[in-house]
């Protein structure tokens, strides 16, 4: 049963990258257009302003991401576990 695991997890990361390879220049054009319309919005000392704005987003994005990786273990352990 563990190499049955192994396998879908080789599986689900083949389907994973395949589609990031699809999408990839997708998200290239996607990056420049909003490079064009970003750039010109901001002046030069509206920058700092920006970043701490967009870095305060990412932080909490990454919180959100860090609880769900440290959760769901946890969460897989209990409902998993035949008491």
């Amino acid at each position: 049963m563990m190499w049955l695991h192994g396998v879908t997890a080789a599986i689900t990361l083949g389907v994973m990258l395949a589609i990031a390879g699809m999408a990839w220049p997708t998200l290239v054009v996607g990056a420049d257009w909003a490079r064009e319309a970003v750039v010109p919005l901001i002046t030069r000392g509206e920058v700092p302003g920006v970043v701490s704005g967009v870095l305060r987003q990412s932080v909490i994005i990454a919180v959100a991401a860090a609880a769900c990786v440290v959760v769901a273990p946890v969460l897989l352990y209990f409902v998993l576990s035949n008491d």
